[in-house]
């Protein structure tokens, strides 16, 4: 009796058990799905990067989300020395591969270049010459530099995924900043203050979240340690997987090689994205750059396109950014004496 009353009680626990992993299960399938269609209907990254991990690398999901268990991410202070002086030229790099429109938006973080961070050189790396009222008026940066660039079809002999471009982009900017070193940015990334104290550095990266590095922005010597590191974790390349190879791998490597790399946690690339256009907020304190992530907005919450006119009473922090860059002052413009700064600095050309 007594074996017949622990058997029967041994059957309950593992029916338990059994229903317990089928709900598990069950949560676990249903929400990837659920991320992954999230993901598709919307150009939200933050959820791209979040799908990122869970769907490409499920079995380290856990273990890259829980850092104070794995040790394999978390908010990371690197430990890189700064030298004495600038060590890194003052080079800023663009990428534009593919044709396609050249917008107002793309002008602002051009303009930042020259007027804010004050660089020597930008080169602007493509395979095919934007066109437009608003390339016409970039093309007026005195130090602009148009450079033909084919964008990489292959990496370590793997083939790179032609249905995510930015992989291509990801790789060309590792190989351009290995040739020559210097700031790379995206093309929706506005400098706001000097990167002089920057340019100190070996390496470095912003980190958005504790699971990820961001390569929207890197200032890097050509010789860099960490930037070599970074380059050749490529040999496990990563397909399917939008962010695997670009943040959450140099994550990685970061979390071993503290010493070769400097993090910037809050002062680049920052994610403020609502407050940027529907509120306002301090954004030229204490910050290098604002990553604007114009795509996923256009595409979700925008409905008009930001030009020279419309941004003058913009009363947001991207109006402000806008305003303080192709203008020289972040005030409401209600005055028609405003005169855009590349406008006089043709025309200070002309008087000379």
């Amino acid at each position: 009796k007594i074996h017949s009353r622990n058997w029967k009680l041994y059957c309950r626990l593992w029916i338990r058990l059994c229903n317990l992993r089928y709900i598990l299960t069950l949560t676990v399938v249903t929400s990837l799905v659920t991320l992954s269609l999230i993901t598709a209907t919307t150009s939200t990254y933050s959820v791209t990067y979040i799908s990122d991990v869970l769907l490409a690398e499920p079995v380290n999901s856990w273990r890259t989300f829980s850092g104070f268990l794995s040790g394999e991410s978390g908010w990371i202070n690197g430990t890189l020395e700064a030298q004495s002086k600038p060590i890194v030229p003052n080079i800023a790099h663009f990428i534009w591969f593919t044709c396609h429109e050249f917008r107002f938006d793309h002008l602002i973080p051009i303009m930042s270049a020259y007027f804010i961070m004050k660089a020597d050189r930008i080169l602007f790396h493509t395979d095919c010459e934007p066109h437009g009222q608003w390339w016409q008026e970039a093309k007026q940066i005195p130090v602009l530099e148009l450079l033909y660039r084919q964008a990489p079809v292959y990496i370590f002999n793997q083939k790179l995924n032609a249905f995510l471009p930015e992989h291509a982009a990801d790789v060309a900017r590792l190989e351009i900043l290995q040739e020559l070193g210097g700031v790379y940015l995206d093309t929706d990334v506005v400098v706001v203050n000097s990167l002089e104290t920057l340019r100190h550095y070996e390496f470095v990266i912003g980190q958005p979240a504790s699971y990820i590095l961001n390569n929207g922005m890197m200032v890097a010597t050509k010789n860099s340690r960490f930037l070599r590191l970074f380059y050749e974790s490529y040999q496990n390349y990563n397909g399917i997987c939008f962010t695997c190879n670009s943040g959450i791998q140099p994550l990685r490597l970061a979390i071993k090689r503290t010493d070769l790399i400097h993090i910037e946690q809050s002062r680049i690339l920052e994610w403020n994205h609502h407050q940027l256009f529907f509120g306002k907020y301090p954004w030229w304190k204490n910050r290098f750059t604002v990553h604007v992530w114009m795509r996923a907005y256009r595409e979700r919450w925008l409905s008009y396109e930001f030009n020279a006119s419309n941004i003058r009473q913009l009363d947001t922090a991207y109006g402000e950014i806008c305003r303080f860059i192709y203008y020289g002052s972040k005030d409401i413009i209600t005055s028609n004496t405003v005169v855009p700064r590349l406008e006089l600095l043709r025309k200070r050309k002309t008087l000379e």
